[in-house]
């Protein structure tokens, strides 16, 4: 769910607890992508918001936290700075061997 949808449900829900409770501090407590809500609501109501606790967040953008993520993950799995190209030979072995055949026409199957 994007941000800003989770930004605007978390105003929505402060503005129906103080219509409840009156005007209290209000702080919000984001875990991992929450705190990341929790910041973005903040920033953009900051009248509406006394205080944050933000659990497990990692102090940097989405965007950056993304991109590092995935690094990680190729890494990983063998992708990187040592990646190993394969020939076409070998990779049209292991074809013909998966597909006990010598026809290499791809197919697009509906569905």
């Amino acid at each position: 769910m994007p941000f800003a949808v989770q930004a605007d449900d978390a105003v929505a829900a402060v503005a129906e607890l103080r219509r409840r409770v009156g005007d209290v501090p209000v702080g919000l407590w984001g875990w991992s992508q929450g705190a990341w809500a929790a910041s973005a609501v903040a920033a953009r109501r900051p009248e509406l918001i006394a205080f944050l606790v933000l659990v497990a967040t990692s102090g940097v953008s989405p965007a950056a936290q993304m991109r590092y993520g995935t690094a990680q993950q190729l890494l990983l799995h063998g992708y990187g700075e040592s990646d190993e190209w394969t020939p076409a030979e070998e990779s049209v072995a292991v074809w013909r061997r998966a597909a006990g055949t010598d026809d290499l026409t791809v197919r697009r199957l509906a569905g």
